[in-house]
């Protein structure tokens, strides 16, 4: 029994002179049910055990491709080791360039040992004379499942005659054994991992341009998903351009760039300030704020701000083959695009994630900090230029945020719900939404209807009425200053529909859309290919069944990450963490 049960237990044979009565029965029976109508059973609630999940283990973009068929073949055959060691085996399959051999135990060897295999089994069934002697093999690797082995085996040298007897043998006999499409299926269920995860990872992926004639890398495109848009939104101008680039000036890059291919991590942190009108932005990583000795001003300026934000930034260095431009489809990808993409990500050196970690939890903390004697004007050297670097912007391919353009236009705009006023301006409108930003942050919450007046809007007619507008809330962002809205109500009799369909249809020569058609087909796959090979986060993948949930699966980065070893550190098998 559990503690708990235990104590009660003795404490109720006590009341009944250490004998084991009705009384006690019934007593250990209530505390049973009460037991199973919490959300755990008894056993499971004894204070300081833990529990251990077995959660199976895929790496990201671990898929490889096969230029050669694999048949799977169980024949008898012989292994000569480096050691003298002979071993009696069976093929498991084989193609013209390796081998994969079932062995009754794991001999000693080093990875690239040679070994030679005699194919008897083989011999017998379809005799030819290069069969006669040894074929010559590398051993690429072991392994092992339910107590049974096998080792991976590469070709050594080219052996014209093998070559051509086994690439035969192997086209006669498709229809006989079946054509190992184990890799196929790997692929596609690592694939379709990654595709439930992308579009949903709240964390910008970050792609950088390569050092080139002393100029350093800067920001080239971002990586949007809808979950990680409020990201963006927030290092939006009061022109509403983005800002971002602003975050990575030069001498900060340079700073971060690491050397060979390890992994760079550092925390920025950041918040605005707003004087007539204007937006500026400022950002200081946690190695600027040590060296340049304001870390406490710093805190004490930004914490007491809306604005105030804290990242975890990582970086990496990429390789155009990560790309993986020949996976993408020959109809996507016409031979001229096909060279501009290759010349646009060829130029690309880094990759990296921007992540936030909410801080509002420990806002006290960061405003603790003790009171210097600095004035608050030391801050501007953290300041952002006035003109940041442009950027574009791609977004997965596999994510429809919009179902219309929308057109970046910015005019006052006033919201009530229910009797508190809010007032700020549009970002971007659409005939059934717009996109506002307040001045304040919003009251209410996602759902809310909320009356909407434009009133810079309203001379423009007379025939509808732009005062009170019934507009629904379907999304803001962490500070509640940005809010998405559509139209509430019957579109054919909305207003604001009504007009702003009228402004877009009377404006198209002049309004710019808020996003422009993309340059490079084939882009937004080809950067999902790359961060696949640096996922900065371990995604986790959960099981819901009919009375609990469980995490099933663990997803790693094929590159090393810390955290990968403490997740491994209690694991019983490789393939579980």
């Amino acid at each position: 029994m559990p503690d708990e049960a235990i104590a009660q237990f003795q404490s109720h044979c006590y009341l009944y002179r250490d004998r084991y009565t009705l009384g006690v029965y019934e007593a250990m029976q209530e505390w049973q049910r009460k037991a199973h109508s919490r959300s755990l059973p008894p056993s499971q609630h004894q204070p300081g055990q833990l529990r251990q999940l077995d959660v199976n283990l895929i790496t990201f973009a671990s898929y490889v491709g096969r230029s050669q068929d694999r048949m799977h073949f169980s024949s008898p055959l012989e292994l000569a080791l480096v050691s003298g060691e002979r071993l009696s085996a069976k093929s498991s399959d084989l193609s013209i360039g390796g081998i994969r051999v079932s062995v009754p135990y794991l001999p000693r060897f080093e990875s690239g040992d040679k070994v030679l295999v005699y194919f008897h089994g083989l011999d017998k069934e379809s005799p030819h004379p290069c069969l006669a002697t040894g074929i010559g093999y590398r051993i690429l690797g072991q392994e092992s499942r339910d107590e049974r082995y096998w080792l991976r085996l590469v070709r050594e040298e080219e052996n014209a005659p093998f070559d051509e007897y086994l690439a035969r043998f192997i086209d006669n006999n498709k229809g006989r054994y079946r054509v190992s499409v184990d890799h196929l299926l790997s692929a596609a269920i690592i694939k379709g991992y990654e595709q439930f995860f992308l579009p949903r990872m709240s964390g910008l992926p970050l792609f950088f341009s390569k050092e080139s004639q002393g100029e350093p890398p800067r920001l080239e495109v971002v990586l949007k998903s809808e979950n990680n848009l409020h990201l963006l939104e927030y290092w939006r101008d009061e022109k509403n351009q983005g800002t971002l680039a602003g975050l990575f000036p030069p001498h900060r890059l340079s700073a971060l760039l690491p050397s060979g291919d390890e992994c760079r991590e550092t925390l920025i942190y950041s918040f605005t300030h707003a004087v007539r009108s204007h937006l500026y932005f400022f950002s200081a990583t946690a190695e600027e704020l040590v060296e340049s000795g304001l870390r406490d001003l710093f805190f004490q300026v930004a914490a007491k701000r809306p604005s105030f934000r804290v990242y975890k930034f990582s970086l990496d260095p990429c390789t155009l083959t990560e790309a993986d431009i020949s996976s993408l489809p020959t109809q996507e990808l016409p031979l001229s695009q096909d060279k501009l993409l290759h010349a646009r990500l060829e130029r690309l050196g880094y990759v990296g994630l921007l992540q936030e970690i909410p801080s509002e939890s420990v806002r006290d903390e960061y405003m603790a900090q003790p009171q210097g004697q600095h004035n608050a004007n030391a801050l501007q050297r953290f300041g952002h230029e006035a003109t940041p670097p442009l950027f574009e912007v791609e977004t997965l391919h596999y994510v429809q945020l919009r179902r219309e353009a929308r057109y970046l236009h910015k005019t006052a705009v006033a919201l009530r719900l229910d009797e508190q006023a809010c007032v700020g301006w549009t970002r971007d409108i659409s005939a059934h939404g717009m996109q506002v930003e307040l001045e304040s942050p919003f009251p209410g919450s996602k759902g809310d209807l909320v009356t909407v007046s434009l009133p810079r809007l309203q001379p423009l007619t007379k025939q509808l009425d732009l005062q009170t507008l019934r507009y629904r809330l379907v999304n803001l962002n962490q500070s509640r200053t940005v809010l998405h809205l559509c139209i509430e109500g019957e579109p054919e009799r909305h207003s604001g529909r009504q007009f702003f369909s009228l402004l877009i249809e009377s404006n198209r020569t002049k309004l710019k859309t808020a996003q422009g058609l993309r340059r490079y087909r084939g882009l937004a796959r080809a950067l999902r290919n790359i961060y696949s090979h640096h996922v900065f986060s371990n995604p986790i993948y959960i099981n819901k069944g009919k009375n609990s949930i469980k995490p099933a699966t663990l997803a790693l980065a094929p590159r090393h990450r810390s955290l990968a070893r403490l997740l491994q550190a209690c694991a019983e098998a490789p393939e579980q963490g």
